[in-house]
């Protein structure tokens, strides 16, 4: 398990602390939703949840001790995950779009 902080230096401003993110660019942290949802992902704004905060459910294996194969930004708007599913333990790509966020 890993622990992380975001700072921008310019400015000026610190995240709080997330457990274990899987991914994050400038702007978004992607992380799982170990609390409520061990097959969910969150994504958040990395400085301020109150600008975008969402939760997305995922059908991941639970026979999987890591269930994810890639996951990556697409675009600013779009992360692509491609895991390992519940169904028989195939291959799925989805496709998560955080078209609540206007960039600024």
């Amino acid at each position: 398990m890993q622990n992380c902080k975001y700072y921008d230096t310019e400015e000026k401003k610190k995240s709080d602390w997330f457990e274990t993110p899987i991914l994050s660019n400038n702007q978004f942290v992607v992380r799982l939703n170990k609390l409520t949802n061990p097959t969910g992902i969150i994504v958040e704004n990395i400085f301020d949840k109150s600008q975008f905060y969402k939760e997305y459910d995922i059908n991941f294996s639970d026979k999987e001790i890591w269930p994810l194969k890639e996951v990556r930004f697409i675009n600013n708007n779009t992360i692509e995950l491609t895991y390992i599913s519940d169904n028989n333990g195939k291959v799925e790509t989805k496709k998560l779009f955080l078209n609540n966020f206007l960039d600024k």
